[in-house]
């Protein structure tokens, strides 16, 4: 069956929990520098993403701060991001992102395994976009099961087609692909 793929947000909405004495700083903080709540909080996070350094793979003396490597590391896709974050500190993946890596690397039609430099960090991907994309439901659903010990095939080209409802949704571009250049982050 197929689904549909809505458009993305421009904002998300986050909750949390806050000790009464933050919310109240959190407050002081937003009526001091004339913004909103949001504002604030987004400036804070700014700021902490430009003091917090991320550990490169394979090169332990060197951090770049979370600011700094946020062009790199951000896609609307997340395939894309769990890729990028795969290469550049791949201490920082989840065990579910990791379980959604594994399938998406062992998919030989969507993805050719990544070439790694000596210390095992990954210098570079080839993958099909459009496959990945059509791919990634069951991909997330395999990734679940996978997290939990169960057996998780990587999808096949043919499930993936069946799970579209055949080819209607490939063109010419379905077989373009694209590389993944991590090579700057790698001392090779």
């Amino acid at each position: 069956m197929a689904k549909t793929v809505g458009r993305a947000k421009k904002t998300e909405t986050f909750t949390t929990r806050l000790e009464p004495k933050e919310r109240y700083v959190l407050e002081l903080l937003a009526r001091v520098s004339g913004r909103s709540i949001a504002k604030t909080l987004e400036e804070g996070i700014r700021l902490q993403a430009a003091q917090t350094k991320i550990h490169i793979a394979g090169r332990p003396e060197v951090s770049v701060s979370v600011d700094g490597l946020t062009g790199v590391l951000w896609s609307p896709q997340e395939w894309k991001r769990l890729v990028s974050l795969a290469a550049i500190a791949p201490d920082l993946l989840t065990h579910l992102e990791e379980c959604k890596l594994t399938l998406l690397f062992q998919s030989k039609f969507i993805c050719q395994e990544p070439e790694r430099s000596k210390t095992g960090a990954i210098k570079y991907v080839t993958l099909s976009p459009r496959f990945v994309e059509l791919a990634w439901p069951i991909i997330e659903e395999r990734a679940e099961l996978m997290a939990e010990g169960k057996p998780a095939p990587p999808p096949h080209l043919m499930e993936v087609l069946k799970y579209h409802d055949g080819a209607q949704e490939l063109d010419e571009s379905s077989t373009d692909t694209i590389m993944l250049d991590f090579t700057t982050f790698n001392q090779d």
